[in-house]
């Protein structure tokens, strides 16, 4: 299983495509805002649910790897 991100495209999602995404048997809510749900589910699973869902579209999730900004001490000096 895979997880991807719904997103609509207009104003609030209507409560009934969420009803909908909630009913689906092979596809699991992980989270939700009034615009995007995380969703985990197969890709086929997820393809089919967006298509039934008129404005929405389906992304798989990114993670990204925050880098490290504290400020070191940097030792440039050679022992003599």
């Amino acid at each position: 299983m895979a997880r991807f991100i719904l997103r609509y495209s207009g104003g609030a999602a209507p409560e009934e495509h969420a009803d909908l995404v909630n009913a689906a048997s092979n596809v699991k809510v992980l989270d939700r805002s009034p615009k995007m749900m995380l969703v985990e589910a197969s890709e086929d699973d997820a393809q089919k649910l967006a298509g039934q869902l008129p404005g929405w579209s389906l992304h798989p999730e990114q993670q990204y790897n925050i880098p490290d900004t504290r400020k070191r001490i940097v030792n440039d000096v050679e022992p003599a």
